[in-house]
């Protein structure tokens, strides 16, 4: 009788290995490789002409220390995003004298599910 159960159990781990690697072959990456998204913002209408923009990107939950600053001198920005992380950006001009402006609000947070990033 042990070595029935013995050979029932074996089918039954054969089974669910071979059905998992059969769901393995055909679901998608469920953490997909990082891809790049596009943040776009409005130049200041008044004061003086930014020829920069400081940029910090907050990664990940609410009060996360993960924080990437940048430089661009055109008014957007382009980073990976990942999976499972949440993001705001925050920006401010810097003019030809090295003066920087007031740091914009945070965006809304936003994750790789979003088609389109809002404009800030």
């Amino acid at each position: 009788m042990t070595a029935k159960k013995n050979r029932y159990l074996t089918v039954i781990v054969v089974a669910v290995l071979l059905l998992a690697g059969l769901l393995y072959a055909v679901w998608p990456d469920p953490f997909p490789t990082p891809e790049p998204m596009t943040f776009r913002w409005t130049p200041p209408t008044t004061g003086a002409v930014a020829v920069r923009y400081d940029v910090e990107i907050h990664a990940g939950v609410e009060g996360s220390d993960e924080v990437i600053s940048t430089t661009v001198t055109e008014p957007e920005v382009t980073f990976d995003v990942e999976w499972v992380k949440l993001y705001r950006i925050r920006v401010r001009g810097v003019d030809q004298l090295g003066r920087a402006g007031e740091w914009s609000e945070y965006s809304l947070s936003h994750d790789r599910e979003l088609d389109d990033p809002p404009s800030i």
